[in-house]
């Protein structure tokens, strides 16, 4: 139940919740697993160095919380020429048969790298099912391609073990 009150001075309508408070909401704390992934593909590299379970993510302070999974990543053009690599559009398929695409939430870790570019961030995946039930899972991103769309590198599929 809620407590419904009218302040008739102030025109005004509060609505509280009884025995509720948002603050102490109980949120299971964000499962941190340490990992140490290399994804090359041509002259592309990626690594992975931590997979995070948070089962409140925001992207901004004001932002919704969803449940997802994060990789925080290193992405690297090791070669002189401007190539594109778009890690945060791969998929995960994890051991709960959940398959999903990163980017919406992601920061700016893929995309155009002009010559020899380092980028550092995250790559998000919302989670729709039971997170703390995933234990593994395989990321699959397609190969890098150069300013004519031409392949340089290979799709990739890595399996990620939690634990």
């Amino acid at each position: 139940g809620a407590d419904v009150k009218w302040d008739a001075d102030k025109r005004e309508i509060s609505i509280t919740a009884k025995g509720f408070d948002p603050n102490q909401a109980n949120v299971p704390p964000a499962k941190y697993f340490d990992v140490k992934l290399n994804v090359t593909s041509g002259p592309m590299t990626m690594d992975i160095s931590r997979v995070t379970l948070d089962p409140a993510y925001k992207e901004y302070s004001f932002s919704s919380p969803i449940k997802a999974l994060i990789f925080d990543v290193k992405t690297e053009n090791t070669s002189n020429d401007t190539l594109n690599w778009h890690v945060t559009q791969g998929k995960i398929i994890t051991n709960t048969k959940e398959q999903v695409e990163g980017y919406l939430h992601s920061q700016e870790v893929g995309g155009e790298f002009i010559g020899k570019v380092v980028k550092n961030g995250k790559i998000v995946f919302e989670i729709k099912g039971d997170l703390s039930a995933i234990t593994s899972l395989n990321y699959v991103v397609s190969g890098p391609s150069d300013k004519s769309f031409k392949r340089v590198g290979e799709d990739k599929t890595t399996e990620i073990i939690l634990k």
